[in-house]
């Protein structure tokens, strides 16, 4: 659930964390009356328009009060305080009214409240978004804002940009803004991007599996080819069994057990109809087509099953071994000398 709201007090902050009191914002364009009905429904009789919200994801120095936000997450009973909202990710939301917007700008680095009114006086609402967005070296055009003082105001404005965006962007594909938090904390304003260009690697964020970054794939590109699909499958199955259970390598018939039903899981997710065989069948293509990711290695006895490493893993295992092949060598070599120059009677 998304809420429009206002800060209005903050009651306790430690580090990314923070209590807030906060309140519908009805100047918002995501705000209907229903939304009242909605803290009614889920916080019982209220004395007064505030309510207890919790926020994450927040920078150890930016400055929350009387933020116009936008909340995501869901109401929760705390044990101890009650009905709240509990916050997973936020966003600040832009509302082009003078005294919305003044509000904002005195979110920003260095920017106080007869600076955010010079500012809007000299380029107008939709003129400072420009400023901001593409000149913002324009700003020392203000009384007060010399040239070291604008980047740290440009670097807050393109975070909140980036982290607006991403979520605006998340919800026109149906992707869930609870994950939003962690991609953005792992990538900052290059979010985007960097899903687009690779959606699979969302698997390298916490508590995205392969599944999700799989439906996720299918939302954001047009076309998967299925030799990319199968790659980061396999790169993912053999990351999460390393990091979960320590095997560095796995042999060709687990992998092409749990690859095949991995991608089953996600077809049936999706509504699709899955081939095993199909699926099976250019494991071993992949592979051989990626050894820049992969290793394969067969044992030199018995039936000579091939193992499958990541070439990072291999690369690692394989210097490790060397290393301690040519200690034992050298200290071989010192104690033979010694025993040399040794005289016996």
């Amino acid at each position: 659930m998304e809420l429009p709201v206002v800060i209005q007090k903050t009651v306790y902050r430690k580090d990314d964390f923070a209590i807030v009191r906060v309140s519908l914002n009805a100047l918002s364009p995501k705000y209907t009356p229903e939304l009242e009905n909605v803290l009614d429904t889920n916080l019982g009789r209220r004395d007064s328009d505030d309510f207890t919200a919790t926020l994450n994801s927040l920078s150890s120095s930016e400055k929350i009060d009387l933020k116009h936000c936008v909340v995501i997450g869901e109401f929760v009973n705390h044990k101890v305080y009650g009905p709240q909202f509990k916050a997973e990710f936020y966003y600040l939301e832009l509302i082009k009214t003078r005294e919305s917007f003044m509000s904002f700008l005195q979110t920003l680095p260095n920017i106080k409240e007869i600076r955010s009114k010079a500012i809007i006086d000299r380029f107008g609402i939709e003129g400072t978004i420009d400023v901001l967005d593409n000149n913002p070296e324009r700003l020392t055009e203000i009384n007060g804002i010399t040239l070291p003082r604008v980047q740290p105001i440009k670097e807050r404005w393109e975070a909140e940009k980036a982290r607006r965006e991403l979520y605006m962007w998340l919800s026109d594909h149906g992707i869930s803004p609870t994950i939003g938090k962690n991609i953005y904390e792992a990538w900052g304003k290059d979010s985007q991007k960097i899903i687009m260009d690779n959606p699979y690697r969302l698997t390298e964020i916490k508590s995205i599996g392969f599944l999700k970054a799989d439906l996720v794939a299918h939302k954001v590109l047009k076309e998967i080819s299925l030799d990319n699909r199968m790659k980061a499958c396999l790169q993912y199955l053999l990351e999460e069994d390393m990091r979960s259970n320590g095997n560095l390598c796995r042999d060709i018939s687990w992998i092409q057990k749990e690859a095949a039903d991995l991608l089953i899981k996600c077809d049936d997710s999706m509504g699709v109809k899955s081939n095993r065989e199909a699926y099976i069948k250019i494991i071993s293509k992949v592979i051989k087509a990626n050894l820049q990711l992969f290793t394969a290695i067969r044992r030199l006895e018995g039936n000579q099953t091939p193992y499958v490493y990541l070439k990072k893993t291999w690369d690692k295992e394989n210097y490790i071994a060397k290393e301690l092949f040519r200690r034992s060598m050298v200290k071989n070599e010192a104690m033979r000398q010694i025993v040399e120059q040794i005289e016996f009677d």
